[in-house]
């Protein structure tokens, strides 16, 4: 870390000034070097060759001091006739320049410690908080367990305290049915009795009403003569009555006519407005139809605009075919590769997509865990401050060609080690093809389920066992009431 220090020309200039190494501009001292010649070796030790040196231009620490030793011996050339004072002066303050140099090394050093035990602290956090989700989970784990046991154990004893009420439901319906038994022999002996005495005062009655039978026929012969009458005279009052109805009707009918008319022609004209949005719709879904089985955006024959919906078939996917990042390894589709790293450290890979429509990145930690960070053309370094997509605490991403910042073309990916010490391996995969492209997830089967099926189970053989020693009568009575949804139990031979 202490070699990537680097100074720049202007600042290497004002050091040897400071340090009395160059000479003044306008003298003609011995004592010294010009600007041009401390340039020179500067030029000479960043490897700048012969071309002009330009001022932002850095060296690094260990260069600067080979730099220093050169700048030495040129001052012994130019100072060898000098007295040996000179030389003296000049050996102290070299000294003096390598202990400067020697004190910016110790604080440097002290900075990247101090920055190292920072970094430590954060990822010490992020481990405790990953530890605490472990321990969280574990419970809410044995938690699950006990509830869905609690609910087994309370669904059999539900189903058990049914099975005990259904039969006890059972032994009264029948004891009932024999008391009604009994009931009904009762009182077919007490009908017949009835039924007797009721013939007996039917042959009387029947006398009486033929009696009265004729005078309601004379009755009714007179009704009949009053009420035709009454018709007759009823008969010319509608009449006149349908007549008065006929003229106002004639009148509102003429109005009615009138305002039909007038709705007739706005339906015609907000059909034809309907129409031409129901065309523009139904060749839409044409277009989508089309798109959906070959991936292509193709008009209608004949047509050539989709009205509000051209907006949406005429959208184009940007691409970029450039590689940005030549840092990255490129990845082949559905071909795994493995690596390893420390922690806080970053493997960047690329892919390149023409056609595709869903991207999925997948990340399989065999040490330790990893994160995902995804950048498009726009991001071609992603990183956890800097990337277009990422998706904390998984480790897979998929892309969607729906999504406003997809692009065709190279897509970068980022692995970041969130642990001490990781392995992995890294998957690309993509779907060109439509039909392809909707994804599909199995349904399982919950602890829930599970817990009911076995208490199902455990019901059935308890009411198998309990219907074994009772009657076939009561058996056949179980059965024509609870029926659906029970455990088929023959009957007792």
């Amino acid at each position: 870390g202490i070699t990537r220090q680097t100074i720049n020309l202007v600042n290497f200039l004002k050091m040897c000034e400071y340090q009395g190494l160059l000479r003044p501009q306008g003298t003609r001292e011995e004592a010294g070097i010009t600007k041009t010649k401390a340039t020179s070796l500067f030029k000479k030790i960043t490897g700048g060759g012969l071309g002009k040196v330009v001022s932002g231009q850095g060296v690094t620490l260990e260069q600067f001091l080979v730099l220093h030793k050169q700048l030495q011996k040129a001052m012994e050339r130019t100072s060898s006739g000098s007295p040996a004072g000179k030389e003296s002066h000049a050996s102290s303050k070299e000294s003096e320049e390598l202990n400067r140099i020697e004190k910016m090394r110790e604080r440097y050093r002290q900075s990247q410690e101090n920055e190292l035990r920072r970094v430590e602290r954060h990822f010490s956090k992020v481990l405790d908080m990953r530890e605490t989700q472990s321990q969280m989970q574990k419970v809410s784990h044995s938690k699950e367990q006990s509830r869905t046991k609690r609910l087994e154990e309370r669904t059999f004893q539900i189903g058990n305290e049914r099975i005990e009420h259904e039969l006890k439901h059972v032994e009264r319906l029948l004891e009932k049915e024999e008391e009604r038994r009994k009931a009904e022999e009762l009182l077919r002996k007490k009908q017949e009795d009835r039924e007797r005495e009721m013939q007996e005062n039917l042959e009387r009655k029947t006398k009486l009403r033929e009696e009265q039978a004729r005078l309601k026929a004379e009755a009714f012969k007179t009704k009949a003569e009053l009420k035709d009458q009454a018709n007759e005279q009823h008969g010319r009052k509608m009449l006149f009555m349908r007549q008065m109805m006929q003229a106002k009707q004639d009148k509102e009918d003429e109005r009615a006519q009138a305002a039909v008319a007038e709705q007739l022609a706005a339906n015609d004209e907000r059909i034809l407005l309907w129409t031409k949005d129901q065309m523009s719709k139904d060749h839409f879904n044409q277009v989508r139809v089309e798109y959906e089985r070959s991936g292509e955006m193709k008009m209608p024959l004949g047509v050539t605009s989709l009205g509000v919906y051209d907006q949406l078939v005429n959208s184009e996917r940007p691409t970029d075919l450039v590689d940005k990042n030549a840092e990255a390894k490129l990845l082949v589709r559905d071909s795994p590769i493995e690596n390893s790293m420390k922690k806080g450290q970053y493997h960047w890979y690329k892919v390149c997509v023409e056609d595709a429509l869903i991207i999925k990145f997948k990340a399989d930690s065999l040490i330790g865990s990893v994160a995902l960070f995804v950048g498009n053309g726009d991001c071609p370094r992603p990183t956890a401050q800097k990337h277009t997509w990422s998706k904390g605490g998984f480790e897979a991403i998929t892309i969607f060609h729906l999504d406003r910042n997809y692009t065709l073309g190279y897509v970068y990916l980022a692995v970041q080690c969130v642990s001490p010490e990781t392995r992995y391996r890294i998957t690309c995969s993509y779907i060109t093809d439509v039909e392809n492209a909707e994804v599909v997830e199995e349904t399982k089967k919950t602890q829930e389920d599970e817990a009911l099926e076995r208490a199902k189970l455990r019901i059935d053989s308890l009411l198998k066992n309990k219907l074994g020693a009772r009657s076939a009568d009561f058996i056949e009575k179980y059965n024509m009431l609870y029926s659906k949804d029970k455990l088929a139990v023959p009957p007792n031979p």
